[in-house]
């Protein structure tokens, strides 16, 4: 983890429009900040955060270097007695995120693993951290600040946007669970001859999956979110900021709006649509056309189980 200061924590705040205030309970802005810690346990290089869900006992035993308050928390800067600075913004846990993402959490060297894969044939920006044992294919291009984690795969054709993050495991370009039966009862595989294409910003969670296209490609779009163990189908589109949570799964050639929230374990079946904003609930399945603005909740059970005999 990277060190920093208050001074410079607050400096970011302030350059984002997310301060409201600064107590100095113990004068000294150029204290050293190294890590983060949970509010009743962080000492004084700590920085933490206070929304209205902490108790008094929490706020009374922290020691921490800069508390960052929620304004709304029914908390004051003066309740915080052991904590060094205290920072009040609109919404604290948006403030420490940024805090740990501008100054805090390690970045990866620019570069290959010498362990790593990559075909000559591949494009990639000059600042791309590729990790241990990763593969890049070929026809595969790879924009500026973007990170493979340890184990990651792109197979190609595909391209990769500025700042896309494939963490362990991920696979893009598989080729899709695509099949169709002779009348003799043979199997034949339907070949997936498209790409794939991540947009700005897109991040993939460990051991997802996103299929390559059967013609055209598979696109998520700027800002989308793929959790853990997720699977996103061929051809599916996928909208600008939609977030699909571990073991979510958007079946071929659907397409999801923008802003979507597609629950854990939720699925949307193949050749569908859903609608902006969209809310799917952990366990929920989409299984036709949703317009925009709906609200999907998982089937509840009719079965009941019988009394056990006196």
């Amino acid at each position: 983890m990277n060190t920093t200061t208050i001074g410079s924590c607050l400096e970011v705040l302030r350059t984002a429009g997310w301060l409201d205030e600064v107590v100095e309970r113990v004068p000294g802005l150029d204290a050293v900040i190294s890590r983060t810690a949970p509010l009743p346990t962080a000492e004084p290089d700590a920085v933490t955060f206070a929304t209205s869900s902490v108790g008094a006992d929490d706020v009374a035993a922290t020691r921490a270097g800069l508390v960052l308050l929620q304004a709304d928390s029914g908390h004051a800067p003066a309740d915080f007695a052991g904590a060094r600075v205290v920072a009040v913004a609109p919404r604290s846990r948006l403030a420490h995120a940024l805090v740990l993402g501008e100054l805090l959490a390690p970045r990866p060297a620019a570069g290959v693993h010498p362990s790593a894969v990559v075909d000559p044939s591949a494009v990639i920006a000059d600042d791309v951290s590729i990790g241990p044992l990763c593969y890049v294919g070929p026809d595969v291009t790879i924009g500026s600040g973007s990170r493979l984690d340890a184990g990651a795969k792109v197979l190609g054709p595909a391209v990769l946007g500025e700042r896309v993050w494939l963490q362990s495991g991920v696979v893009i370009g598989s080729h899709a669970f695509s099949f169709e039966r002779a009348p003799d009862g043979t199997v034949v595989r339907v070949p997936q001859l498209g790409g794939v294409h991540l947009h700005d910003d897109v991040e993939i969670g460990a051991n997802a999956v996103v299929d390559r296209g059967g013609s055209g490609d598979t696109e998520i779009h700027r800002g989308a979110k793929v959790g853990h163990l997720s699977v996103v189908g061929h051809n599916v589109q996928l909208g600008e900021g939609t977030f699909i949570i571990g073991l979510g799964g958007v079946a071929g050639s659907s397409v999801v709006g923008r802003d979507v929230w597609v629950g854990p374990l939720a699925m949307v079946r193949d050749h569908v649509t859903v609608g902006d904003g969209t809310f799917i609930a952990m366990g929920g399945a989409v299984t036709k056309n949703v317009p925009a603005g709906t609200k999907v909740l998982p089937a509840r059970s009719t079965y009941r189980v019988p009394d056990e005999p006196a």
